[in-house]
C-alpha cells in the first residue's frame, strides 16, 4: 500500500509549487458563463485544456432514454441538451509519477443562480 502521508505531502509540494498557475487557471474557467442548462462554453474550454495537455478524453451529452433504465435514476431537473459532461483519463505513468500521485474527482461545473425579485 502506497505511503499515504508522502503522496500527500508531494501533492501539498506540487501545489504551493504551482500557485501561480492554479490561480491563473481558476481566473479563467471562472470568467466563462457557467450557468446550469448551458454548461457548453465551460466544458469545451475544459475539453480543449484536457486535450493540449495530451490527456485521453470523452466528451458527450448523456443519454436520457439510457440514464431512465437504470435502477437508480432520478428525474433530471433540467434538459441535458446543451449540457456535455467530460471523463479525462491519464494514462501515462510517467506523467503522473513527476506530480507524485494520482487523483480522481467529479464536480458540477455550471453555477446556479437565485435571484430575490
Amino acid at each position: 500500500m502506497p505511503n499515504t502521508v508522502s503522496n500527500i505531502d508531494k501533492a501539498c509540494r506540487w501545489i504551493d509549487q504551482n500557485r501561480d498557475d492554479l490561480i491563473e487557471f481558476l481566473q479563467k474557467i471562472i470568467r466563462i458563463p457557467s450557468v446550469t442548462g448551458d454548461e457548453g462554453p465551460i466544458q469545451d474550454y475544459l475539453n480543449g485544456y484536457l486535450k493540449e495537455m495530451g490527456v485521453e478524453r470523452d466528451m458527450f451529452v448523456p443519454n436520457l432514454d439510457e440514464l431512465r433504465k437504470h435502477p437508480a435514476y432520478v428525474k433530471e431537473a433540467q434538459p441535458y441538451h446543451g449540457r456535455p459532461n467530460i471523463v479525462a483519463t491519464i494514462k501515462n505513468q510517467a506523467f503522473l509519477s513527476e506530480r507524485g500521485a494520482g487523483i480522481v474527482f467529479t464536480m458540477n461545473i455550471e453555477e446556479s443562480f437565485l435571484l430575490n425579485s
